[in-house]
C-alpha cells in the first residue's frame, strides 16, 4: 500500500525533526476500498488461502463494495452496505448469496482493523439474512442406476463421465476435491482428498466404485503417471475443471429425468445415503471432511 509507507514515511519524519515520540498503536492508515481489497487478497494469499477461496472473495467484493472503489475506506458506511443488499433482493439474489456478500465484506473490515486501517463500519451491524431452510436433494436407489447408466461408455468421455459419477456418489467428495485428482492419490480401495483450506482426508472406495475404477485406469495410456489428472479434460492430459464437472453432472442429471443437479447435490445426496444405511454423524462429518457438526435432520430426520 503506497498511500499506508508514504503517510508513515511523513509521521517518522516529523518524529526525526521534533523529536516527538510516535505512539503507533494510535496510528490509522488511510487507503481507498480498492486499496484495501487488494491488500487484503494478497493476505489472504499470504496465508495459502485456495484459489477458490481468493474466487469466492473476489465474486463478492464485484458485485457490492468495489463499486465504492475511491472511496477511503473509512467513508464506507453500514448505509452503503444496506443499499447494496436493497438492490440484490431487488433483483431476486438468494439470502445465502446475500449473506455471502455481506460475510466477504465483514472479513475485510475485520481484516482493516487488526491492521491498523481507518474505517468506521461495524461489521456487527451487518445483520444475516434469514434462509430458507435448508432441505438436501434425495435420490432413490432406481433413480441412482438410472443417472450412472445415461453416459455412453462407448466413448472415453463417457468412460470418465460414468467414473465421476461414481465416485462423486461412492465418496461425497466435493467438486474441487474430485478435480484435483491425481493417478498418484489412488491406493486402492483408498483414495487421498485435498479439500478447503488445504486439508488432506483419506476416503475408501467401496468394492464395486474399486472394481470401475481398475477398469477406469486401464482406459488410457496417458493416466500411467503419478502426477497425471485422474480426470482429463477433453483436451487431455489437461485437468478436468470444475465448471466443466458442474455442465457435466447438469447434462447427465436433466438426461436422467430427476432434475438440473450440480456436483454439491450428489455430496448431499451420499450423506442421505450414508444416514439411512446406519452410518453416524461423527463418521460422516469425518468422511465430507466437514469441521463444523452436521445437523443430522436436513438428512432424513436422523
Amino acid at each position: 500500500m503506497s498511500q499506508s509507507r508514504h503517510e508513515l514515511g511523513i509521521r517518522g519524519t516529523h518524529k526525526a525533526f521534533t523529536g516527538a515520540d510516535l505512539d503507533l498503536s494510535e496510528v490509522l492508515i488511510r487507503v481507498t476500498v480498492r486499496q484495501a481489497i487488494d491488500e487484503f487478497l494478497l493476505d489472504r494469499r499470504m496465508r495459502n488461502c485456495t484459489s477458490d477461496t481468493l474466487k469466492w472473495y473476489r465474486g463478492n467484493f464485484s458485485r457490492s463494495i468495489e463499486r465504492y472503489a475511491d472511496l477511503h475506506l473509512e467513508e464506507l458506511t453500514v448505509a452503503h452496505v444496506r443499499g447494496i443488499v436493497a438492490e440484490m433482493m431487488d433483483a431476486g439474489k438468494a439470502a445465502r448469496t446475500i449473506n455471502g456478500m455481506m460475510q466477504a465484506t465483514r472479513a475485510l473490515i475485520n481484516w482493516a482493523t487488526d491492521e491498523g486501517i481507518a474505517t468506521r463500519l461495524n461489521p456487527r451491524r451487518l445483520k444475516r439474512l434469514k434462509e430458507p431452510e435448508f432441505v438436501p436433494p434425495r435420490l432413490t436407489e432406481e433413480e441412482i442406476q438410472r443417472l450412472i447408466a445415461v453416459p455412453d461408455t462407448r466413448t472415453f468421455l463417457g468412460k470418465r463421465d460414468r467414473m465421476v459419477l461414481l465416485v462423486l456418489l461412492d465418496t461425497g467428495c466435493r467438486s474441487g476435491e474430485l478435480c484435483g485428482l491425481d493417478v498418484g492419490d489412488l491406493s486402492l480401495p483408498l483414495a487421498k482428498l485435498r479439500g478447503k483450506g488445504r486439508k488432506e482426508r483419506i476416503v475408501s472406495l467401496s468394492p464395486p466404485c474399486q472394481g470401475e475404477m481398475v477398469r477406469w485406469l486401464r482406459v488410457h495410456e496417458a493416466l500411467c503417471a503419478d502426477k497425471a489428472p485422474l480426470f482429463p479434460s477433453r483436451k487431455a492430459p489437461w485437468r478436468l475443471r470444475r465448471e466443466a464437472l458442474r455442465k457435466i453432472v447438469a447434462r447427465y442429471t436433466e438426461q436422467a429425468g430427476i432434475g438440473r443437479l450440480g456436483p454439491h447435490a450428489l455430496r448431499h445426496v451420499f450423506a442421505s445415503h450414508f444416514l439411512a444405511q446406519g452410518g453416524s454423524l461423527v463418521h460422516l462429518q469425518q468422511i465430507l471432511g466437514v469441521d463444523g457438526a452436521l445437523n443430522g435432520r436436513h438428512y432424513g430426520g436422523v
